[in-house]
Formats: C-alpha cells, structure tokens, sequence
C-alpha cells in the first residue's frame, strides 16, 4: 500500500506499508495483547524528513470484510508509540496494541478496525497530510477455550464457484472455495501472501492449462497471525482479463504464502488455483458487466 503527492514546485512526498490487511485469530480478553508477528511498518519515500501518526477509525460499512462486525470502541486500539520520525528513505514501525474487554458479550465476535497511518503537516514535511487506512481484523477468544487438535495446511487445490464482472468491463473475477491456513506448532505464526513471478515454477501446471499470472490470485486478508495449534479460513479469488478468447479455457496460477515463527526459518507454502471460464452460448458474441454470469 502507498501513497503520494507530487507537485511541480514541491518536494517530493508519499508513505508506503506491507501493513495491508491482517487478521489475528483469538486475541485474549481482559488483557493487553501486542500484535507481535507483524509490526505496522512505514517508508519514507519522500525528500525529507517526516513525522507519521497512528490511529483507529471505525470503518465504514462500504470497507467492512464479511463476516466481520464494526469495532465498538477505537479505545480497544493503541499504539506503541503513537508517533513516529522516518528519515527520507527510511522505515520506521510501531506495534499495534489490542486491549479487548473481558465482557462475555463479546466473546467469539469478530471485528474490524481501519488504521488511520498520517504523515503529519510540519517544518521539512510539506504541508499536505498523506494517509493510509489498512485494515485491521481479530476474534474475540471465547471463555474457556481450549487447544484444539493438530492442523495441518491443506494439498488440495481451491474449487471454484460461478464467477462474476468486477463492474470493470476488462476483468472478470473469481471467487475460490476458501483455503485453511494451520498452525501446529507450539508458537504464533505468521502466513503473508506472496505474489512473485517464480511463484509459477513451484506448481505443477498440467497440459493444456493457461498460465495465470501470480499478481491475479489474491487472498483476504494477505497477513494471517495464527496462535499455537490453531487454523483460519481465508477467501481467495483470482482476477482474469476479459476478451473472447478466455471463454472455454481453464487458467491455473499459484497460491504462494511464506510461513515465519520466531526462532525457525522461513518457509513457503504452494498451492495451486484453477479456474474454468464456461464457454459461451451459441449465438453469444458479447460479455456485460456488472452482473452475474
């Protein structure tokens, strides 16, 4: 995610983060809970100096994931600090801070929050403010949850389900089954989606599939905090440029994530994506948008 502003008489200006969405499963009740595994980073990426500020926004319902219900309060959140200064070039972080209420209502909720990330106006900062708004989603742990058995990631491919226009004639997109990230190990573990051209070389392609470019499989959220022994659900979908010659042919394309826990390597994770275009109907010529198909 990036931002920025340019202007002929100005010096350049503009943030970027990999701080995008992230959601963390079981945050604790009654308790300061840190968001350890991912840190809300921010680069610099303009001429000078700047001073970037933290805060949570209730989200409005147009940004609101599915399944998810509005914060109750921006008091659950802080900031760890509040402020930081990032020298040109530089990258600078904080830690997200969940202090969820240990009210039984709102046990197993799951909410969203959006951080407000804003370079501050001020000497060497310009004066226009440039923002970011991530999001931010966690579950509520239920009283009296126990470990539950051992989980492991999925070799099954996604199925697909009927796909539909984006409202933008040049893509069609394609909602996958949900894919289940585990974590059986002992600590937290951290999943991020990864979207790099030799993500293609680890799958398996059969003959007669087209290739999908990697950056067209996206999954939601593209940060996952797991706690130990436990697994999430998350959506992916997959983006295909529309024309006439995709009508009748199956794409393929990788879903790539790299797991990370403290004290131990990195490790990828493949998987695989296809996704059936029906051909059209006899007759057919034209395909609108807009609507499902």
């Amino acid at each position: 995610m990036a931002a920025g502003l340019s202007g002929p008489a100005a010096a350049r200006q503009g943030i970027s983060t990999k701080f995008v969405e992230v959601l963390v499963e079981d945050v604790p009740a009654g308790s300061r809970y840190a968001v350890e595994g991912k840190l809300i980073d921010v680069t610099n990426n303009g001429d000078a100096a700047i001073t970037v500020r933290f805060d949570a926004l209730v989200p409005s319902y147009s940004t609101l994931r599915p399944g998810y219900e509005l914060i109750p309060e921006v008091s659950w959140m802080g900031f760890e600090p509040r402020r930081v200064e990032i020298a040109p070039g530089a990258t600078a972080s904080t830690k997200l801070v969940v202090y969820a209420p240990e009210d039984p209502a709102y046990s197993g909720k799951r909410y969203q929050v959006n951080i407000h990330i804003r370079q501050e106006p001020g000497p060497g900062g310009g004066n226009m403010s440039v923002a970011l708004m991530p999001r931010f989603m966690f579950s509520v742990a239920g009283k009296g949850a126990v470990k539950p058995a051992l989980v492991d990631f999925p070799r099954k491919r996604a199925a697909i389900t009927p796909y539909a226009t984006s409202g933008r004639a040049e893509e069609l997109v394609v909602e996958c089954a949900p894919v289940t990230l585990g974590n059986p190990f002992d600590e937290p573990m951290t999943y991020d989606l990864v979207q790099a051209p030799e993500s293609a070389r680890k799958i398996d392609r059969r003959e007669g599939l087209v290739p999908l470019d990697p950056s067209a499989i996206e999954a939601s959220p593209r940060t996952v905090i797991l706690p130990p022994r436990r697994k999430v659900e998350i959506a992916v979908r997959a983006r295909i440029p529309l024309n006439q010659g995709i009508f009748g042919k199956t794409f393929a394309g990788p879903l790539h994530f790299r797991a990370t826990r403290k004290g131990a390597t990195p490790v990828d994770v493949y998987n695989m994506v296809e996704v059936t275009v029906p051909a059209l109907a006899t007759g057919t010529a034209t395909a609108e948008s807009g609507g499902t198909k």
